[in-house]
């Protein structure tokens, strides 16, 4: 999947450099579908990062030909549209939480209660029950995002090896939004348009500087703190 949507990104370069007049968004809404339909066909944790990797590829794919001066009117047109459409098929991240704890549950119950129940009961005995532990974990430390604190938090071996990162993957998912939402207000702004997007670490309307003479948009990031372009804020020029 990631193999395809990177084909994707080139083939769209390639695209508008061979047919500089012919409209390529509909390659840009081919990406998006397939980061949803790779979300939607698998519900775990693993369904959403390679999602949240092909959003990636394409947002930046088009970043980059809207800088270059190489989208029409009407391609600017149809790429808003996609992102929005994008966003409202977007699962919650919070579901694939939910579908890794049945997961681990199921995946628990029939690999080590069912061959070594001796051995589960003295581990339970000692670390307490995984699954209680899990599905506290997955609620009480959904918004850490340093994963040293997390495992801090876990004791019971059976969790340091199947317990996830849930700060990283919900970092990770606000990342891609925030991302969008950069992209969202560029193509907004290259047709005229004043309408703010709310970025999605402050809920606020996203920053923006002027550079080399052109109006730029970024995240405020994590800590919420506008650090003009710095440190965590979340901006194209970082990622380029």
């Amino acid at each position: 999947i990631r193999n395809a949507a990177r084909f994707l990104g080139l083939y769209h370069a390639r695209f508008k450099e061979l047919y500089p007049v012919e409209n390529s968004a509909f390659i840009f809404e081919t990406s998006l579908k397939l980061a949803r339909m790779t979300d939607f066909s698998c519900p775990f944790l693993i369904g959403k990062l390679i999602a949240i990797a092909v959003d990636k590829i394409a947002v930046k794919a088009v970043h980059q030909l809207l800088e270059a001066g190489k989208l029409t009117a009407e391609e600017t047109a149809q790429c808003i549209s996609a992102v929005n459409l994008s966003l409202e098929l977007d699962r919650s991240i919070a579901m694939n939480f939910d579908n890794e704890f049945i997961l681990f549950k199921f995946s628990y119950a029939f690999t080590f209660h069912r061959n070594a129940p001796l051995a589960t009961w003295l581990l339970n005995t000692i670390f307490g029950d995984p699954i209680v532990v899990y599905q506290h974990l997955s609620k009480e430390l959904l918004n850490v995002t340093d994963s040293n604190l997390v495992d801090q938090a876990i004791r019971h071996p059976v969790l340091k090896l199947g317990f996830p990162n849930f700060g990283k993957a919900l970092l990770n998912y606000s990342k891609n939004l925030a991302m969008k939402a950069i992209l969202m207000s560029e193509l907004k702004a290259s047709t005229g348009q004043a309408t703010p997007v709310r970025d999605p670490f402050s809920c606020h309307p996203l920053k923006s500087l002027s550079r080399n003479g052109k109006q730029v948009y970024y995240s405020v990031g994590p800590d919420n703190a506008d650090n003009k372009m710095q440190g965590d804020d979340i901006t194209f020029f970082a990622n380029d």
